[in-house]
């Protein structure tokens, strides 16, 4: 070790060792060099001698290491890198996911502590609820995010190995049985507008009643159709623009759930005339308490506001009511869109394009086994053109 005497500002003798070697990094491979000062050159010698054993100490490296003890504290180091990556919605489904159903099992757990067999147990626990009424249905998601946070743990080197890699997920009796989801028919989705048709002609039943004709008519998300202004309407081509969404606090987000999510959609003659006398109705109405034009389609009368997903909630659930009808949730008038679609033969691609799914294979997969009663059609055809 060389070491040089040098003259500091104030005149002051001092020593310097430059890229002494203390070690090589064990994670980069690299060596690791430094520079160390002293008044003397003992001191130099005496402060190499440290840092080398500061080096050996640290794990032969320079990088800061993750302190995290407990699987809670490696959720949340986690949750806060998930939550740059996902939108607000997505993010208290997770938030929601993780404080009910992961944590509790697992978060007092030592993270090194925890094991195959221990993993095993808990999702065959979460299997076997599964099967009873109110029994937690979605465990293989949430065990995949278990292995999610402990395949993050790998990569800060906080565990050699994911134990999660050789965990079995048990299929329950409900995992095969097809989700049934919830819409209308043909007769009962007329009977829903025409309640709300027949409503007194109020600002706030015009407004509901433009707003269900729109999610009936084009099967956009119920955020997506809240979250619309009227830029977002060409009257000229008849045409909307799906370029933002609300989530469930009624805040704005700035792009739609998908890349695909992101679409202009041709609107029928009903809709896009519905539109134009609710524009018009809006506008008088808001003019005569000398509040402005409006900029959002589905506002209060008082304010510029976006409303909230449960207001519009309880609307639809006090009609359904009233009329007898099945309980379809808001998402319900997209399903049955998409089913008066497969009805009129539309092709499946259109569909996906329509509904803003990612791809193809979402769509057929969410409504392909409603096609099973065109079957016996597909046979009949299948046997009069053979018999040609």
């Amino acid at each position: 070790m060389k070491i040089i005497e040098y003259t500091t500002k104030k005149k002051e003798i001092r020593y310097i060792a430059k890229g002494v070697y203390i070690g090589t990094d064990c994670l980069t491979g690299k060596p690791k060099r430094t520079n160390i000062t002293g008044k003397t050159k003992t001191d130099v010698k005496l402060k190499y001698e440290r840092a080398k054993l500061e080096f050996l100490q640290n794990g032969s490296t320079t990088r800061e290491k993750v302190s995290i003890s407990t699987f809670e504290e490696l959720a949340k180091v986690w949750f806060e890198m998930y939550k740059t990556t996902v939108k607000s919605n997505t993010l208290s489904q997770m938030e929601s996911l993780l404080n009910v159903h992961i944590l509790p099992p697992l978060k007092e757990y030592k993270v090194e502590k925890i094991t195959s067999y221990l993993l095993q147990k808990i999702v065959n626990t979460w299997a076997d609820n599964a099967n009873n009424h109110n029994g937690f249905k979605r465990y293989s998601y949430a065990f995949s995010t278990v292995k999610r946070i402990l395949k993050y743990a790998v990569s800060l080197d906080v565990i050699e190995v994911n134990p999660a890699l050789n965990v079995y997920i048990p299929q329950s009796k409900s995992d095969k049985t097809i989700k049934k989801i919830k819409y209308f028919n043909k007769q009962d989705l007329k009977t829903f507008l025409n309640a709300i048709e027949c409503l007194s002609p109020c600002y706030t039943h015009e407004m509901y009643k433009a707003y269900f004709y729109l999610l009936a008519h084009t099967g956009i998300r119920p955020s997506e159709g809240l979250a619309m202004s009227w830029q977002d309407v060409d009257f000229t081509s008849g045409t909307i623009r799906i370029t933002k969404t609300l989530n469930r606090k009624a805040k704005l987000e700035d792009s739609p759930k998908t890349k695909k999510s992101n679409r202009t959609l041709l609107l029928d003659t009903t809709t896009l005339q519905t539109l134009k006398k609710w524009k018009l109705f809006q506008s008088k109405e808001k003019l005569k308490l000398g509040v402005g034009r409006a900029n959002l389609i589905f506002c209060p009368i008082h304010e510029e506001s976006y409303l909230f997903h449960n207001t519009v909630r309880n609307f639809a659930k006090r009609i359904f009511r009233e009329n007898g009808l099945n309980d379809i949730g808001l998402h319900g008038f997209r399903h049955t869109y998409a089913t008066m679609l497969l009805s009129a033969d539309v092709p499946y691609k259109i569909i996906q394009e329509r509904l803003g799914h990612e791809n193809i294979t979402m769509t057929m997969n969410t409504y392909s086994h409603l096609e099973q009663s065109k079957e016996k059609q597909a046979i009949l055809l299948f046997e009069n053109y053979m018999s040609l």
